[in-house]
This record gives structure tokens, sequence and C-alpha cells, in this order.
């Protein structure tokens, strides 16, 4: 998988979960766990910040909804 900064989140974590498999793999020399190590970093940074966008849209989800609770607009389009 091409790690870049379009993958969902979904990708990313499973990116992820394949560092960590090869970083627990028996015989890997110490670059290579290092380079692994990295990469498995920026997965969780990247990760972390795809979470930090997903609490933000639920809080303005939940915002609206509370707005639309203290009105009586329409709450779907016809």
């Amino acid at each position: 998988m091409e790690l870049n900064n379009n993958m969902t989140f979904d990708e990313a974590y499973k990116a992820l979960e394949e560092t960590v498999r090869l970083m627990e793999k028996p015989g890997i020399n110490f670059n290579e766990s290092l380079a692994y190590y990295e990469q498995a970093c920026k997965l969780v940074v990247y990760c972390q910040r795809k979470l930090t966008d997903a609490k933000g849209q639920i809080s303005d989800i939940n915002e609206r909804v509370k707005k639309l609770k203290e009105t009586n607009a329409p709450l779907f389009e016809d």
C-alpha cells in the first residue's frame, strides 16, 4: 500500500497494523527496524489527526442537532 496524505483512516490504520506486524517479524535488521518504527510513528500521528477531524465533525453535528431541536425548521429537504 502506498502511504500518502489522502489515505482514509481505515487505510492508514491497516497500514499501521501491517507495519507493526513487520516490526515484530523475527530476523529483521536494525536499519529495517528503525525504518518501520519511523513509518509506524508517522501513521500514528496521521490516524490521530483523522480522529481529531472526526471529533470536530461530531461536535458540529451535535451543535446543529441542538439548534434543530430548538426550532420548527424542516429537518429534511422535500
